[in-house]
């Protein structure tokens, strides 16, 4: 499952639950694209988002996005509005 997080904390709806199937012909890797969108209040100030793949622990490990040099590398958008 993929989560985001804000200063640590889950946020409510901002997750996808993904199931990419590994063969025994990609040997364990498999790519899945991904997206998400959604709005989390927060007060002024400074803040942590991260976005994280969390399992169960069986089964192969997971990576969110690819290296700086791959083409798979993620991107994350946020916009500000100040209401």
């Amino acid at each position: 499952m993929l989560v985001v997080r804000v200063d640590g904390a889950f946020t409510r709806g901002m997750n996808e639950l993904i199931t990419p199937v590994n063969t025994a012909s990609n040997a364990g890797f498999s790519i899945q694209n991904w997206a998400l969108e959604g709005t989390v209040p927060v007060t002024a100030g400074q803040h942590t988002i991260t976005v994280s793949a969390v399992g169960t622990g069986v089964g192969n490990s997971a990576v969110v996005s690819g290296d700086p040099a791959s083409a798979a590398v993620g991107t994350l958008t946020v916009t500000i509005l100040n209401t």
